[in-house]
């Protein structure tokens, strides 16, 4: 089994590398991160559970970028890859999770559960699908612990494949059905380099935008001023 995945590993690493012209000349943490959910993904039954990978569509003149989408009669999983290490630390209400390196190295992140939130209502729209056949799950890395409150998955990457055949109830009792879901993300996948790399230039635009509001005590959320609050002195 151990040498059935490697081979899988091995035979990706040298797709990625021949799909891309301009490929570096090493792979970057999060290309392995990628790679180790393909693996995953690719010992699922192929005629039963069809995977798509880097997806990009648009809504109401908004692009959004999903990583992983595998298609089945038990659903439409929706998967967003963190590849993350250390300790993490959140829950489904929470705006931000925090990611522990060491006592005092510690960062914040958007919660990935409402993100992937974003990329669901996104193709329920685009699919004209109900939500409820979707389901959400968010893959860390391998090396993360998780400390995580949550009604949907959240998983390390060598969880994925047993996480989705955790799901047996059918949500999609025609074949035609599920024929028709993938020909849909085919021909909706956004593939231009012009568009793909003006997604990136939004998002970045955005995290500024919002970077700048906080630092001029702006609330980015609502546009309200943002109040100090002062400890009492003992």
């Amino acid at each position: 089994m151990k040498f059935f995945i490697l081979l899988i590993l091995i035979i990706l690493i040298i797709k990625y590398i021949i799909k891309n012209d301009e490929a570096p000349k090493y792979c970057t943490k999060g290309d392995i991160g990628e790679i180790d959910v393909r693996v995953e993904l690719e010992l699922l039954d192929q005629e039963k559970y069809y995977s798509f990978h880097d997806i990009m569509i648009e809504i109401d003149n908004r692009t959004t970028q999903i990583d992983h989408i595998v298609v089945s009669i038990y659903g439409i999983f929706v998967i967003e890859t963190k590849n993350y290490n250390g300790f993490i630390r959140g829950n489904q209400y929470n705006s931000t999770w925090t990611q522990y390196l060491s006592k005092n190295n510690k960062f914040q992140f958007n919660n990935p559960l409402r993100q992937n939130y974003g990329h669901i209502k996104a193709l329920s729209q685009k699919l004209n699908i109900q939500e409820d056949k979707f389901i959400s799950i968010i893959a860390f890395g391998n090396d993360a612990k998780l400390d995580i409150e949550a009604k949907e998955k959240v998983v390390n990457i060598r969880e994925l494949y047993d996480t989705i055949m955790d799901f047996t109830t059918i949500k999609f009792n025609d074949i035609s059905s599920i024929e028709s879901v993938k020909n849909k993300i085919l021909s909706e996948n956004i593939t231009s380099e012009e568009k793909r790399h003006d997604h990136i230039v939004n998002i970045q635009t955005e995290l500024q935008e919002k970077e700048d509001k906080i630092n001029n005590m702006i609330c980015p959320s609502c546009g309200w001023k943002l109040l100090e609050r002062k400890g009492k002195c003992r």
